[in-house]
């Protein structure tokens, strides 16, 4: 639902445990489908009562390609910006 430079937010109806290790693979639209691919871990759950269900994950350990693709995505400018 949600992704940051330090993690994802994850909509679920049955979110893991805070402290989890989770296996993750998403993907994100840049120029073209980037696949992110690495481990994380569970720091927050939502439930439905304080908004959409689901669970924080934070980044701990994201293959090269992986970082390299969120970086980009967080140093890209917006659309329609003008350069000075």
């Amino acid at each position: 639902t949600n992704i940051s430079r330090d993690g994802v937010f994850i909509r679920t109806d049955e979110p893991y445990s805070i402290g989890t290790r989770v296996n993750l693979r998403f993907s994100i639209i840049l120029d073209e489908v980037e696949t992110i691919e690495g481990l994380g871990e569970v720091v927050r759950i939502v439930d439905e009562h304080s908004g959409t269900k689901g669970m924080g994950v934070v980044f701990v350990d994201l293959d090269s390609v992986s970082e390299k693709i969120i970086q980009q995505l967080f140093t890209r400018r917006p659309a329609g910006s003008g350069g000075e």
